[in-house]
């Protein structure tokens, strides 16, 4: 989907923060009840990816930039020792809450802190950070040079960026894959095949809305959440008009209809860093 030229023109960084703010506070518990085995799944793919750079013999200071309801804190918990040190933070004070909940609950042996971010500085001072652990927030961040200044401004000289679960741009399906892709969706997933033409009709959003609303109080919850944030972004004269939902939704995870590549990843956010791991599949 592409911006209206309107919205296009007031697409701006304070934009892009407060509208992930406003997102993640209101969807807070949502978001981790609906994760379901994708998010088990996920976690061990994430845990033996930081396991062999998780130092044992002295302590970690690891810096969970976004950390939701605390998907990296569990997943890579029971790596860190009593003296290790781990900071959560997240631009949404309430998810960031419901993070500590999570956390408490699982009796882990290291440090924790819990830190609101303003979604520009990272909340370190320079040079005290080990590890950085990243997982599925990049979308979300639209001035991403100043993000990875940041990490190289709080960093130790030897430390490190964990990065996980991001759209992957370098994934190309030939013609032959498109449609076969296409025939799978058709089978076991119809409703995607409507998203292309919801982003192109307000009238068709504004009609599947309203019936998807009356059927699931589930959608019907959703809907009143994104019509909530498009009114907040209004009434703060962030917007000069209401936000569609499919527009919501694509200002949230700003990055993803592109997706990132690794020679952007490796060659121009993170020139300098010596690459350790890479691996991909439907997303990085």
């Amino acid at each position: 989907m592409k911006f209206s030229a309107d919205l296009e023109a007031v697409i701006n960084e304070k934009l892009i923060i407060r509208i992930n703010e406003l997102y993640h506070d209101l969807e807070n518990k949502l978001y981790h009840d609906r994760q379901g085995t994708w998010q088990v799944y996920e976690q061990q793919i994430f845990r033996k990816l930081a396991e062999p750079y998780i130092k044992k013999s002295c302590p970690v200071t690891c810096l969970d930039f976004g950390s939701g309801t605390g998907f990296v804190a569990m997943a890579i918990g029971d790596l860190l020792q009593e003296k290790d040190r781990l900071i959560c933070t997240d631009l949404s004070q309430k998810i960031l809450e419901i993070c500590r909940q999570n956390i408490e609950g699982q009796n882990y042996l290291f440090q924790t802190e819990y830190v609101k971010m303003n979604g520009r500085r990272i909340p370190a001072e320079n040079g005290t950070v080990d590890i950085i652990t990243v997982n599925a927030v990049l979308h979300h961040v639209l001035d991403l040079d100043n993000f990875a200044q940041e990490c190289r401004r709080v960093l130790k000289a030897d430390g490190m960026v964990i990065v996980g679960h991001e759209p992957n741009g370098d994934r190309r399906l030939p013609w032959r894959g498109r449609i076969i892709y296409r025939i799978s969706q058709l089978i076991f997933r119809p409703s995607t095949l409507v998203f292309p033409l919801v982003e192109k009709s307000a009238g068709l959003e504004t009609g599947l809305r309203t019936i998807l609303s009356k059927l699931s109080a589930g959608y019907r919850k959703r809907n009143i959440m994104l019509e909530e944030i498009s009114d907040t972004l209004l009434g703060e004269g962030m917007t000069k008009r209401r936000l569609r939902g499919v527009e919501v939704q694509q200002l949230v995870d700003y990055h993803t209809q592109n997706g990132f590549t690794k020679s952007y990843l490796t060659g121009e956010l993170f020139y300098g860093f010596e690459l350790l791991t890479w691996r991909s599949y439907s997303h990085l």
